[in-house]
């Protein structure tokens, strides 16, 4: 029988492991969330299947992420960084885009196959993930940062 308690503390156990490790070298502990994630799931050692119980934990913290992303979120910061965030994020898009798109063709997809590849690969953004990693690192509050986030804000909206 499958235990979803054991599967979290495992989780839990293995986040904070690896962000007592991360912290020193000042590094984001998302990096750790995500190393943990891959080490402890299917790819690697497999203690932890992805099953409907693993997948609604995880859409329940996406969703408290995602509150936490726009509580943090200032609009007249977003809106003071918007020109610059413009560019950033066409161009954050569009060379990713471009490249998917390339290698899309290169095997063989058609037209639409290709294009869906540089929309889905081209356009995805981590506005959760860039957070946080500037909120660990201390860096929230500065002018990159508003401006890449706005950007991640901005593609996420365009697509």
């Amino acid at each position: 029988m499958h235990n979803v308690a054991l599967d979290l503390l495992i989780l839990l156990a293995g986040i904070w492991l690896v962000a007592v490790t991360l912290r020193p070298l000042g590094l984001p502990t998302v990096m750790g969330e995500l190393i943990v994630g891959v080490l402890v799931g299917p790819a690697v050692f497999g203690w932890i299947e992805p099953d409907e119980a693993i997948q609604l934990l995880a859409e329940i913290g996406i969703f408290f992420l995602m509150f936490h992303a726009g509580v943090e979120t200032q609009p007249n910061e977003f809106f003071a960084a918007l020109k610059r965030s413009l560019g950033v994020a066409i161009a954050g898009a569009a060379v990713p885009f471009a490249v998917s798109f390339a290698v899309a063709q290169f095997f063989g997809l058609d037209l639409a196959a290709s294009v869906f590849v540089g929309l889905i690969i081209g356009t995805a953004t981590a506005v959760v993930i860039t957070l946080k990693s500037f909120k660990d690192l201390g860096l929230t509050d500065t002018r990159v940062a508003r401006v890449v986030v706005a950007s991640c804000i901005i593609n996420d909206l365009l697509t």
